[in-house]
């Protein structure tokens, strides 16, 4: 890649030498011409007076008189005084001197044929010097007539690459001005040079800051955090080191929540609802400073100046530097943006820059997205707490089975691409309605202790439909202002919870593929805790009695895919059991 300024600075260098020499030339051609006819006239004014000896030492000879004496010997003593040491021989110097004191016919021819000689030798050096000042001139002609040529062609040459890059430079500004007015997406210019290089850098981020713009402005709301989380990370990850995108809120009780993560990485640790005390992370040092933070070695961070589980966990992912931007509304740290790469030493201050631009301007769709997700939690409890007034079913039993459903669709959705970490988070949110329409059960029947008979049991099964019209209502009046769909799964749960693999359940007789898969999975995870549990006309099963239940149903009952991951997750599930079992 060539360099303009340095070409430039090197053609102007040039350009200036050649002009330097150019005047230098000039005048040493005029100083050698003047010399030169200096010369040429002292000479001619030395031959001039030996001539006029050599004609008063004729005129002397032919008139041999005292004026004609006189005469000669003036010539002589001038000869004498115009010509230098150097030119003036011995033999003329005795010469001239007999003439001055008796110019007879003897001193009078050896100083002619002296004189004579003289003036042969100051001729000679003349023509020497006319041929040399000849020469010169030619050469110094020549050498001016190339230096000028030199100079003017790379004079021209300066002109043009400027003039060119003058040209270019108000192309690329024209095209910034097409991103700037979004008639254009890219920057349509090929740089030459290293400045243009950097020019086109600068252009190419303004353009991509004004697509960063347009996507923000133009976001749409989709309903929840999982879905609005990844669209967030495609908008920052063309001007950010993105691997991973996460954000966390902070609860009433001094914990940070996860709330949804997108990343890049096959290895995921930190799930949504991991929940870490924030005393126990070194974020409270951003709530504090209500500053971005950059970590770019994680790993040494997390060695020599803070452990927690949580960078723990994203180090075994694979992240290696961190961008956190906390959330503020209205003065208040309500959450965190976790920007994460697998690079060390990603992130720098421009970076800080674009992502809290970003969070500014997509702050309200964020929190938005999330008050949408609480208000769907939080009535989704006010229903459950509802039912815990009604049903023999307590807020324990709630909690275990929806647990076991989002623990057994979590081993699922390796194998299973519907189950997206959105739809695993909506079925431990709406596991919990699965028996919603119980609330139009009278009480007499779902409160009996005793076995049902034929009518009461079609009673209760009625729940499905009543539940089903419930949240189906619930879900058109949402769609109609918002079309969000965000009861969906809700809706599956409710309407195929009771279905059978084999086709014989409950209430549209559904068969394998046909159940909705959300519906298969808390299937198995209500019998599940309802055989492992304790009820007013039975007691609790033990986990071995009611697995090897449930393990003979396989294939009538319950759909083998789901048994097969719920064996996978029994360890976690067992867990889940001791924890929240009745006491």
């Amino acid at each position: 890649m060539r360099e303009f300024g340095a070409l430039l600075r090197r053609q102007l260098l040039i350009v200036s030498v050649l002009a330097a020499v150019l005047i230098l030339t000039f005048f040493a051609s005029l100083i050698i011409d003047t010399n030169s006819r200096t010369s040429s006239a002292d000479l001619r004014s030395r031959l001039s007076i030996i001539n006029s000896a050599i004609r008063a030492a004729h005129d002397y000879a032919r008139l041999d008189d005292r004026d004609a004496q006189l005469a000669l010997q003036q010539a002589a003593e001038k000869v004498e005084r115009s010509s230098p040491e150097a030119m003036l021989s011995e033999d003329l110097s005795k010469a001239l001197e007999a003439l001055k004191e008796n110019p007879d016919e003897e001193a009078l021819s050896a100083a002619v044929d002296l004189l004579g000689d003289t003036a042969r030798g100051i001729s000679a050096d003349f023509y020497r010097i006319q041929r040399r000042n000849s020469i010169l001139t030619i050469i110094s002609g020549l050498a001016l007539s190339l230096l000028l040529a030199l100079f003017v062609i790379l004079s021209f040459r300066v002109h043009r690459h400027h003039l060119r890059y003058t040209q270019r430079t108000g192309t690329l500004l024209r095209s910034i001005e097409k991103v700037l007015n979004y008639e254009h997406d890219e920057i349509g210019f090929t740089p030459l040079w290293q400045e243009e290089l950097e020019l086109k850098q600068r252009a190419d981020a303004i353009a991509a800051g004004q697509r960063s713009n347009r996507d923000l402005i133009d976001h749409p709301v989709y309903g929840t955090l999982e879905a609005f989380i990844p669209k967030m990370k495609q908008i920052l990850e063309r001007s950010i080191p993105c691997d991973r995108l996460a954000v966390a809120f902070l609860d009433n009780g001094g914990n940070v929540i996860a709330e949804s993560a997108s990343s890049n990485l096959p290895d995921i640790q930190i799930e949504p609802g991991y929940s870490e005390a924030l005393s126990a992370t070194s974020l409270p040092l951003i709530i504090e400073s209500r500053k971005s933070r950059i970590i770019n070695d994680l790993e040494l961070h997390y060695r020599k100046q803070h452990r927690s589980r949580s960078t723990e966990l994203i180090l075994k992912e694979g992240i290696k530097s961190n961008l956190t931007i906390p959330i503020e509304v209205q003065g208040n740290i309500l959450g965190f943006l976790f920007i994460s790469s697998t690079k060390v030493g990603a992130f720098n201050s421009e970076h800080v820059r674009i992502a809290e631009k970003t969070l500014n301007l997509l702050k309200q769709n964020l929190l938005y997205h999330y008050v949408i997700q609480e208000i769907v939690a939080e009535t989704t409890n006010a229903f459950v707490t509802l039912m815990e007034r009604k049903d023999n079913e307590t807020s324990l039993h709630i909690t275990r089975m929806s647990r076991y459903s989002y623990v057994i669709a979590r081993n699922l959705a390796s194998e299973e691409e519907s189950l997206t970490p959105m739809k695993l988070r909506e079925i431990r949110w709406f596991a919990p309605l699965h028996d919603i329409g119980k609330i139009g059960v009278p009480d007499a029947i779902l409160q009996k202790n005793g076995s049902l008979d034929r009518v009461e049991r079609k009673t209760i099964e009625e729940h499905v439909e009543i539940g089903l019209e419930v949240i189906r209502s619930m879900n058109m009046g949402i769609n109609r202002i918002l079309a969000l769909h965000l009861l969906n799964t809700a809706e599956e749960i409710i309407c195929s919870h009771h279905e059978r693999f084999d086709g014989t359940g409950y209430p549209l007789g559904l068969a394998g593929e046909e159940i909705p898969l959300a519906g298969r999975i808390v299937a198995l995870a209500d019998v599940f805790d309802a055989l492992t549990s304790k009820r007013p006309y039975k007691e609790a099963f033990s986990v071995e009695k009611a697995i090897g239940i449930i393990e003979e149903g396989v294939g009538t009952h319950f759909d083998p895919r789901v048994y097969r991951a719920f064996r996978n997750s029994l360890n976690e599930i067992i867990q889940i059991y001791e924890r929240y079992k009745e006491v």
